[in-house]
């Protein structure tokens, strides 16, 4: 794997962190300067603009069997969209400060919470090196004082990348694609972390696998809700 991609997105990481020390933050929708009072990352023009899920035009779909609950604080539609291609695709690891933030009041309230991330295949991982959800997660995890585990999921099957999928070839996803280790997760709440549901087959997937390791419950908590 050529080496120098990954030093490009290195250097450029660490130069927006350098801009981020000397220049004003800017709102991640229209880039406009924030003021001291909007400290989510969105403007406050911006904000009451975006695509919230609203259940009365979106209602909430059906649980696959091993969720016991689903929140995500908008649509992916829009501005959305673009957060979720800029954070999963062009390395802009900055915003999940702010998504997490955006995120934070959906987070349940359940005893002694754990955080899981959606996990990566190693594979995947190398390729990008950054897992999203992990990032969201350790956000979150920062802001509530809450645990985490960012090893308690594994990937052990590579699939192909659910883009362009349709929901039946999404739905078949098996649910042998993740493990969990038993000691992270045995008697907790998991919350588990992802930037998009789409069909909840991958989080229905990781919670068959937290459920078999001991979780007593796993919420999950995403960026975004795909509304088909």
């Amino acid at each position: 794997m050529p080496l120098f991609p990954h030093l490009r997105n290195l250097a450029r990481n660490a130069g927006a962190h350098m801009l981020s020390l000397v220049l004003p933050p800017t709102c991640i929708a229209c880039s406009e300067p924030l003021a001291n009072t909007e400290p989510v990352g969105v403007c406050a023009t911006c904000f009451p603009t975006l695509p919230r899920w609203d259940t009365t035009q979106h209602p909430t779909p059906p649980l696959p069997k091993y969720v016991d609950s689903f929140q995500a604080p908008f649509v992916y539609e829009d501005v959305v969209q673009g957060w979720v291609s800029r954070l999963k695709f062009y390395d802009q690891t900055q915003l999940a400060q702010p998504l997490a933030e955006l995120m934070a009041p959906c987070v349940p309230k359940v005893a002694r919470p754990l955080f899981v991330p959606v996990p990566l295949h190693p594979k995947r991982l190398r390729k990008r090196l950054y897992n999203q959800s992990a990032l969201l997660a350790q956000k979150l995890a920062q802001r509530t004082g809450a645990e985490t585990a960012m090893m308690g999921l594994i990937r052990t099957r590579y699939t192909a990348p659910q883009v362009g999928k349709t929901a039946k070839q999404r739905r078949a996803l098996p649910l042998a694609t993740f493990a969990a280790k038993p000691p992270h997760v045995r008697g907790r709440n998991v919350i588990l972390i992802d930037d998009l549901w789409t069909t909840g087959s991958t989080c229905n997937a990781c919670a068959h696998a937290l459920k078999h390791a001991g979780a007593k419950r796993v919420d999950v908590v995403t960026l975004a809700f795909t509304a088909l």
